[in-house]
């Protein structure tokens, strides 16, 4: 049987992946992106491998949060957590999907 903090990792990592999965399906770098980047942005593989290098430590993060918490606090870190998943996706949504970097970058405020 696997130590259960074995299993909240699992689980913190494949919540973490999957919010990451769920933003990617509205990434298309398309024409709109292409002529609306900075000269000085990144070649797009970096973004892959820093989004999967973040969101591993997001994981991290939520896996001590929870070990550490009292049983009390678990639910503020539900919601703090959730919260921040969701913006996350909105902001995909709002930047790629809506093509508005504006309502992207008052997501992240």
């Amino acid at each position: 049987m696997l130590n259960k903090k074995i299993v909240v990792l699992i689980i913190c990592l494949i919540i973490s992946y999957g919010v990451g999965f769920i933003g990617g399906l509205f990434v298309n770098i398309g024409q709109w992106y292409e002529v609306n980047k900075p000269s000085f942005t990144p070649p797009n593989y970096v973004f892959s491998i820093a989004w999967y290098i973040l969101f591993f430590m997001i994981a991290l993060s939520l896996y001590f949060t929870w070990i550490k918490a009292k049983k009390i606090e678990r639910k503020k870190i539900i919601l703090v957590f959730g919260f921040n998943f969701l913006f996350n996706i909105l902001w995909t949504y709002l930047f790629f999907k809506m093509q508005r970097p504006l309502l992207a970058f008052a997501d992240l405020i």
